[in-house]
């Protein structure tokens, strides 16, 4: 929707799940062209169904009654026949702000406002975050912040101890008296503050302000003698101190003797009272009777006070010993219960065992049994067997030459089977890698820093951010197979394979008729008893990586448009056996044709039980399109899903400079990669941080966000990290399994913010 500026008050607070919610009823709309706020009418039938905005996570200075300028957004979760939904809300990414508002008393004057503000405001209403007060027709003081203490809003005291700007009012137009709710509220324009500053005034309290006043005279050595601190001083120092130097010195001045000559006429007055109280014969006889009577009241209430302690120490120790009667009854009546279910559990354990046992028994008796007629039934068969083969015997002695004739017609054909199994297809005695994978020569790698840092270089050389080479090796060491989506994903791996692998790279384009990994690698015809090779090369690469001269250097494959056929039928099993090279404890292999079809000398023999070599990494793409099939949500435990082409224009277009070709040994790259999965618990706490009662997660997920998140953290900022692994991981799989409103609501628990623009690609590219 177009930005549609709002201008409203907290009409209801309450709390929910936990999360503190504010509905905002907008009262005025801002006008684009005039910079003008333009009333709305009727915001019910604007704004459904309750006439208000919903503001999640609203802040505790937000309370009823306050206002706010606000933009929003439309609510996923809208139902229009619920009298408790609003169909907009406040978008996390552009908070509301709280307008500049301007507050006229009814009093002028630096003075007398003063002292207003200092015995407090009693409004009817709760101010801005930010005011001005009107001084006069010529200035203003503030901006001020006003805080409530009981029903009267004060300056806060942070503020009002320092000096305050005092400043020429706006101009007419800038200004302008809303009704808001039930009052009127003065207000500035959007964006319009005061320019022009006449001075600053201060006013702290009394004690403070004469603090400042008699500091500033010690440092003058015109009064600093006589400075003292006696009354009578004091009002000679501050009848001495100039009123001209500055506004704010003046100010100061003025208060300063208006306060000492208060101080002093009230202790004159309280003076002469006193002695003309105290010269009246009554109240001098009124005072001793008092003192006599306060004594013996103190010894009295001395002694009362002493029998009510004594009395209440008495009651606290019965009601001490009554609590621990009680106490000690209710442990005894526990302790029987507690007896009394053990001994009924035991019963019941004794009876589940007895019950068990009779099962077994039973079970035991059935299988004896089904032995026996199993027994019983093979002794027939035999029985039956050697009757036939006694009678077949005898008919083979009976016609000798029939059945020579048979068995020659027999070996006959079996010799023809034995000759057609022997023929291999023609130059399969020898290897044939890609020329790609016969690169050599590089320098070395040792530091992973360097090699990021060439992988960031090696993006943006490919047209992309750097941060996409910092999650593509991310992906790799960790052991998730990266699947980039968008423009330029083979240069972006390409440039990689530069860096990390010397240039040994090889791309694998899927075919929509992919079924099997057999159709990527090789497939044995039974037709022409020929093994027929992929054209692209990829069974020769792994033969050769595998070769123990070989085992030292990296190799980089890559499958492209990985979505075009049903990944769960041909990628899957690839991607288990390319996960368990990493694992000890599994063995996984893919088992393309029988042992038997090959003979044993042929190099390509090996392959009918295929076992993916540590030292080649695997990458794919993915792309869009009519013609491309959806991903299983298994396939996020084993990937990761990294959008590329999302760098601005400007970027693009510096730093086109390809690193140079380097390599990490496959050494080098296993101690990179224990280091990143050293601290998998670390991913795990971050996901708890996300997880929601709705949101259902399996461990092969939830493992495989937390390699995503931890090998990623050591290049990437931790936010960075955790968004990386929730759109490359989370999101993906929650597309595919229907959980997308669920990760949505976790997200937003978690203060997690993924645009529709970051949903929208995703989708794209994997529904």
């Amino acid at each position: 929707m177009d930005r549609d500026f709002l201008l409203g008050y907290v009409f209801e607070r309450f709390i929910t799940n936990g999360r503190k919610v504010a509905l905002l009823r907008p009262t005025h709309r801002l006008d684009e062209d005039s910079q003008r706020w333009v009333a709305i009418e009727q915001p019910t039938r604007e704004f459904p169904n309750r006439g208000c905005v919903t503001w999640i996570n609203a802040p505790d200075e937000a309370p009823e009654r306050s206002i706010w300028m606000f933009e929003y957004g439309f609510h996923d979760s809208f139902d229009l026949s619920s009298p408790r939904g609003d169909r907009y809300r406040i978008d996390f990414n552009r908070q509301p702000e709280s307008p500049v508002e301007v507050i006229k008393l009814q009093v002028s004057g630096i003075e007398r406002v003063q002292r207003a503000l200092a015995k407090g405001l009693l409004l009817a209403f709760v101010p801005t975050r930010h005011v001005y007060i009107v001084v006069d027709g010529d200035s203003w003081v503030g901006p001020v912040r006003l805080v409530s203490r009981g029903e009267r809003w004060f300056i806060d005291p942070h503020i009002q101890a320092l000096p305050i700007p005092c400043v020429a009012p706006v101009a007419s137009a800038d200004l302008f008296t809303l009704k808001i709710g039930d009052r009127h509220r003065a207000l500035l324009r959007h964006k319009i503050r005061p320019e022009i500053k006449l001075g600053e005034v201060d006013w702290a309290d009394d004690a403070l302000n004469l603090k400042r006043v008699l500091e500033w005279a010690r440092e003058q050595p015109a009064i600093a003698q006589p400075l003292e601190l006696t009354k009578r001083v004091i009002k000679q120092v501050v009848e001495a101190l100039p009123s001209d130097d500055n506004e704010l010195l003046a100010q100061r001045v003025r208060r300063a003797r208006s306060f000492v000559e208060e101080l002093g006429e009230l202790a004159k007055d309280t003076a002469a009272f006193e002695q003309e109280i105290l010269t009246l014969p009554q109240v001098r006889q009124r005072l001793e009777a008092a003192e006599r009577e306060g004594r013996a009241a103190a010894k009295m209430q001395a002694e009362a006070e002493a029998i009510a302690r004594a009395r209440a120490e008495l009651e606290a120790t019965k009601a001490e010993q009554e609590r621990l009667t009680e106490t000690l009854a209710g442990l005894r009546q526990a302790l029987e219960a507690a007896e009394k279910r053990m001994h009924e559990a035991d019963q019941h354990a004794r009876a589940a065992v007895d019950a068990e046992l009779a099962r077994r028994r039973q079970e035991l008796e059935a299988l004896d049994n089904a032995l026996t007629e199993r027994r019983q039934q093979l002794e027939t068969d035999l029985g039956l067997m050697d009757a036939a083969m006694s009678e077949r015997l005898a008919e083979l002695s009976r016609r000798p030459a029939e059945t020579l004739a048979q068995i020659a017609i027999f070996r006959a054909v079996l010799a023809a089977q034995g000759v057609a199994g022997a023929t291999h297809s023609a130059g399969a005695s020898q290897l044939r890698p890609p020329s790609t994978a016969l690169l050599s020569g590089e320098a070395q790698a040792e530091d992973q820093k360097d090699l990021v840092n060439a992988a960031k270089q090696a993006s943006v050389a490919a047209g992309d951010a750097p941060s996409v080479g910092a999650a593509l090796h991310s992906a790799l060491v960790g052991g998730t197979v990266p699947l980039l989506a968008g423009p330029g994903a083979l240069d972006i791996l390409e440039g990689y394979a530069s860096v990390a692998a010397g240039g040994r790279f090889l791309s694998v384009t899927v075919s929509p008729a992919a079924l099997e990994p057999a159709d990527l690698l090789a497939k044995f015809d039974v037709n022409s008893q020929r093994l027929v090779l992929h054209p692209s090369g990829l069974l020769d690469l792994l033969l050769y990586a595998g070769q123990p001269e070989q085992r030292e250097k990296l190799f980089l494959a890559v499958l492209d448009g990985v979505n075009r056929s049903a990944a769960e039928a041909y990628l899957l099993p690839i991607l288990a056996c390319y996960s368990a090279a990493w694992d000890k404890h599994r063995q996984r292999a893919l088992h393309l044709f029988h042992p038997s079809a090959l003979a044993p000398a042929d190099p390509y023999a090996v392959t009918a039980r295929l076992v993916w070599p540590r030292n080649v990494l695997l990458a794919g793409t993915l792309v869009e399109g009519g013609a491309t099939v959806p991903l299983p949500p298994a396939l996020w435990s084993h990937a990761i899903l990294i959008s590329t082409g999302e760098a601005p224009a400007s970027t693009k277009l510096k730093g086109r400079v390809s690193p140079p070709l380097t390599s990490a040994s496959s050494l080098k790259w296993a101690s990179w990669r224990s280091l990143a999965m050293s601290d998998l618990e670390s991913g795990l706490e971050a996901l708890d941080e996300i997880k929601s009662d709705g949101l259902r997660l399996p461990a092969p997920i939830a493992h495989a966000f937390a390699r995503a998140y931890v090998s990623s953290s050591h290049w990437l900022k931790s936010s960075e990290a955790r968004r990386l692994a929730v759109r490359g991981v989370l999101l993906p799989y929650a597309l595919a399994t229907g959980q997308i409103e669920a990760l949505t609501e976790a997200l937003e628990l978690a203060e997690v913010r993924l645009s529709e623009a970051d949903l929208d690609g995703v989708r794209q590219v994997i529904a």
